[in-house]
């Protein structure tokens, strides 16, 4: 078994992400689908982690990507967190994100008054009236009443400041982000929004892919790595996930991170805590 030491896995993390030389001026697209997108809570670091990679990068050219070229999707994706995503991989992250459960537990929607049913529903609806339009939310919520001839669903939609009953629509290729006008978000639909989109692809083989592309640039990494990553599983599922791809090998590291600190608790449980650091897997792709 492959065993390394935590300077080489710091140094594979920092060319893997380009930080050791910046990547040549126009391969944008490039590292942001390396990086398995940007994570773009505040755009303005996403601006930051690419001109800290991409050479005569225009302060302006996220702006264009993702509003005049289109070449850039901003939507809600790992761990419900806001990310930018290349259009040309956009059927893989949909795909992955179908398969997540983090927006399926019933206690979740029940503090929002909605079933599961309902929210299926819901998120439907939001699809059908995005279809070709870009709407603020208020004008979202108004379209969604017609539609459904709910109330209720129009309610949900324009009462609450937060994303959280987007995201499911987002997670199923039904929304994403438009261009603002000042500070009013608006919203439009993914698939109407770009001009040209490739054929749904397989979840099966999306989760394969995504992570793949997870070990390749955030690795070595373990399966608890992957799940609080990708957020919408468990470690199990990430373990299968891992498991399915031939081509990812385990080692081992044999020192510890120089970060890690046993719990102050007694010498036995420091003992086993080092122990059980010792003997994860990570894992790296071939």
């Amino acid at each position: 078994m492959l065993k390394l030491t935590w300077p080489r896995v710091a140094a594979w993390r920092v060319r893997r992400h380009h930080l050791d030389q910046r990547t040549p001026a126009g391969s944008m697209l490039a590292v942001v689908g390396r990086l398995c997108g940007l994570h773009a809570q505040v755009l303005s670091s996403a601006l930051l982690t690419l001109w800290a990679r991409v050479e005569e990068l225009d302060r302006q050219a996220i702006q264009r990507a993702l509003w005049v070229d289109r070449t850039l999707v901003k939507t809600w994706a790992m761990r419900g967190t806001l990310h930018l995503l290349p259009t040309g991989d956009l059927p893989l992250w949909q795909a992955a994100l179908s398969t997540s459960r983090r927006y399926r537990k019933p206690g979740l929607w029940r503090r929002f008054g909605l079933t599961l049913d309902e929210l299926d529903g819901l998120s439907e609806a939001i699809g059908a009236a995005l279809d070709g339009c870009v709407m603020t939310r208020e004008e979202l919520a108004q379209r969604v009443g017609r539609l459904t001839r709910s109330k209720k669903f129009a309610a949900k939609l324009a009462y609450g400041s937060w994303g959280t009953i987007l995201k499911p629509a987002a997670m199923t290729g039904r929304l994403c982000f438009g261009p603002s006008i000042g500070q009013r978000v608006r919203f439009t639909r993914p698939d109407s929004w770009v001009a040209a989109v490739a054929p749904p692809m397989d979840p099966q083989a999306a989760t394969s892919a995504v992570t793949r592309c997870f070990l390749s640039a955030y690795g070595p990494a373990t399966c608890h790595d992957l799940a609080r990553w990708w957020g919408g599983c468990g470690i199990v599922t990430a373990r299968e996930w891992i498991a399915a791809d031939w081509r990812v090998f385990p080692l081992r590291i044999r020192q510890l991170p120089y970060r890690a600190r046993p719990p102050r608790r007694h010498a036995r449980t420091t003992q086993k805590w080092r122990m059980r650091m010792r003997a994860a897997w990570y894992r790296l792709p071939i």
